[in-house]
């Protein structure tokens, strides 16, 4: 990984003339997290959404096909639409359908990348959106958070793609950021046709009827809530550093999947012993893919620079739930 990464400091920033964004173009916008930015973003600037096989419309949203793995297709609408900056949230984002097909993974979360970079105007930046997964820890002390300056240490395929998406952009001479995401969770996205959905949709559905729901209980992550995601991407894009910079977003909660599944279900009203506890390692030999047991993020940097908070689970679910039942859905303020 490279060391370019490091933000500059305040009086360095002063120095410099901020970067202004109108065009943002959102590479994977029918993803959870690229729908959730093409429609948190749109009011501040023109957003140009992208989809291949999988199209979502959104108002005040221009919605484009573009195939990731065709330099002509890439080049054709930048030319045609001239975006200020690209935010690629396109990838494989299940660990196990990456596991099962690593030749796919690794094109779509490391090698398209290449294509993009070939014909992509050096002046236009870059941002990719990568994962908490990309670090692992045998630790179980909850204090412990990794930082921009570890090195990652990935065990799965998806991790590994990742990582090497992340090698990639940060080590090519141009001006690109990597976003690393904790644990994402909040509302259903997209239409009711392809709805997409966090872990917390499907939690709330299996234990409303009444089913078992089994969760780990002693793996560690931190969270983020989708209109923190939406809120910090709105904060970068306003004052973006003018050297290339890797951000940690994420809240300062080190939690379990069993923790948060608590907190979610009881802001609900919903049974908590529908909730059936696993040992980390039995999930591992059940899937066939290796998992960290600590990948807590440290997210000092961005909150230090953009003087920005990240909700903790707790604080997330009840702006969802506030939310959803004002009926209030559109954006995130």
């Amino acid at each position: 990984m490279s060391n370019k990464g490091k933000v500059p400091s305040e009086d360095e920033f002063r120095l410099q003339s901020p970067i202004r964004f109108r065009r943002v173009m959102v590479v994977g916008a029918s993803g959870y997290i690229g729908s959730a930015l093409s429609l948190g973003l749109r009011d501040d600037f023109d957003v140009f959404a992208t989809h291949n096989k999988s199209p979502l419309w959104i108002e005040g949203v221009h919605a484009i096909k573009l195939d990731c793995m065709s330099a002509n297709d890439i080049l054709s609408n930048v030319q045609r639409y001239r975006p200020d900056v690209v935010i690629y949230c396109a990838g494989i984002a299940s660990p196990a359908t990456c596991q099962e097909n690593p030749m796919i993974a690794d094109t779509i979360n490391h090698r398209a990348m290449t294509l993009f970079f070939k014909v992509l105007p050096r002046p236009i930046p870059f941002v990719y959106l990568s994962c908490d997964q990309v670090f692992s820890s045998n630790s179980s002390d909850t204090k412990f958070r990794f930082t921009e300056d570890d090195d990652p240490n990935p065990l799965s395929e998806f991790a590994q793609s990742k990582t090497r998406g992340e090698s990639l952009v940060m080590g090519h001479n141009r001006l690109t950021y990597v976003m690393r995401l904790a644990r994402v969770y909040g509302e259903r996205l997209g239409s009711p046709q392809r709805p997409r959905e966090s872990w917390i949709q499907r939690l709330i559905a299996q234990t409303s009827q009444g089913e078992n729901y089994a969760v780990i209980e002693d793996q560690w992550r931190s969270s983020i809530y989708v209109g923190d995601v939406v809120r910090a991407l709105r904060k970068f894009l306003r004052r973006a550093p003018l050297s290339s910079t890797l951000f940690h977003l994420g809240a300062d909660d080190a939690i379990t999947e069993l923790e948060s599944a608590k907190a979610a279900l009881q802001s609900w009203n919903l049974d908590t012993s529908l909730l059936k506890p696993v040992q980390l390692d039995v999930r591992i030999a059940a899937q066939g893919f290796v998992e960290g047991r600590n990948s807590s993020l440290s997210s000092k940097r961005f909150q230090d620079f953009y003087e920005f908070r990240f909700q903790p689970l707790s604080e997330g679910i009840q702006e969802l739930r506030a939310r959803l039942e004002s009926g209030y859905t559109q954006t995130w303020f």
